[in-house]
């Protein structure tokens, strides 16, 4: 099997990545940006790569596997691979501890009201321990997540060690009494203290949660999103911390973006002024930013193609859905 990885690793790393590949694999390595040097599109039937161009992909006559390198599809990947018939659609969840942990991690700085406490004390002002700001504990809480994939089953393992009840929310059916079908999600969250979303975004989860959602659940709930922006309506999410509906929430992935290198010391991440909200944490889509995290990435990218030369092929995206 020839692969094209669209990731130009520096030496150490290609020679890290070769080292754990089944030796029927041939692999080369170069940057997105230099994908019109190939000379023989043919030879590859592996690409390891995202948001490529419906043109360029098309050169690659005799694909067979398309393998995005990181969780979720993006929608560009999504749209082209449906017009290109029988290749089969791969992503890695390398990531997917790293993101279940910075989700723990919001959780736990959002309900404890570490960033305000630190904000003050770090100017000498010791008042925050004196007025009435009470943290919020996790022992016994109702956590909805939204997502039980590879990040949501991480996640739910944290919440055990808290002694927490665990409700989740997937697309398919389960045998499993906490896991519910979205149709169901009206009937849980008039109960639910917590919601964590690691929803992909697809036509069914955009503004999973909104203005609906938000009037089913009771005072104070907590909300963080670690899955994409728009599974949450920003306008809803506003309107719900503006009339005290939320204890608070914090969000990692966002609805604006910096379109360009220049952009991104001036690029508000939202449309609403959500930093007038001292219960509100913002994060940059930063929780698979981890040290080693190529080496991580690398390793899991090699499983999946050996996982394919062993017939037993791991990872499989459905198109039509995103996930």
């Amino acid at each position: 099997m020839k692969v094209l990885c669209l990731i130009d690793y520096d030496k150490k790393l290609k020679n890290y990545f070769r080292a754990r590949l089944n030796k029927q694999i041939k692999i080369k390595f170069l940057s997105k940006e230099k994908l019109d040097k190939v000379k023989n599109y043919e030879q590859f039937n592996c690409l390891i790569g995202h948001r490529i161009d419906k043109n360029d992909l098309e050169k690659f006559r005799n694909l067979k596997y398309y393998i995005i390198p990181f969780a979720g599809v993006p929608e560009k990947d999504r749209k082209n691979l449906k017009k290109i018939k029988n290749v089969i659609l791969l992503n890695s969840h390398f990531n997917s501890i790293f993101v279940a942990e910075h989700a723990w991690a919001l959780l736990l700085s959002l309900m404890k009201k570490i960033i305000p406490a630190h904000e003050k004390l770090k100017r000498g002002n010791w008042n925050f321990r004196y007025e009435n700001n009470l943290s919020n504990y996790l022992f016994g809480k109702n956590l909805l997540l939204a997502g039980h994939g590879a990040i949501g089953k991480k996640i739910h393992n944290f919440a055990k060690s808290f002694n927490m009840n665990v409700l989740a929310v997937k697309k398919h059916e389960s045998d499993k009494q906490f896991v519910f079908t979205p149709h169901k999600v009206k009937y849980l969250l008039p109960q639910i203290d917590i919601i964590i979303s690691s929803l992909p975004l697809t036509k069914d989860t955009i503004h999973f949660f909104s203005f609906k959602e938000f009037d089913l659940i009771k005072k104070g709930v907590f909300v963080v999103n670690v899955g994409r922006g728009e599974i949450i309506s920003q306008r809803a999410l506003f309107n719900a911390l503006e009339n005290d509906k939320l204890g608070g929430a914090a969000i990692d992935t966002w609805w604006n973006y910096p379109k360009n290198k220049a952009s991104r010391s001036n690029t508000f991440p939202a449309d609403y002024p959500f930093n007038k909200f001292e219960n509100f944490i913002f994060s940059p889509h930063r929780a698979s930013h981890v040290e080693n995290r190529e080496e991580y990435r690398i390793t899991d990218l090699s499983k999946i193609l050996n996982s394919i030369i062993n017939q037993k092929v791991v990872n499989k995206v459905e198109i039509d859905h995103g996930y």
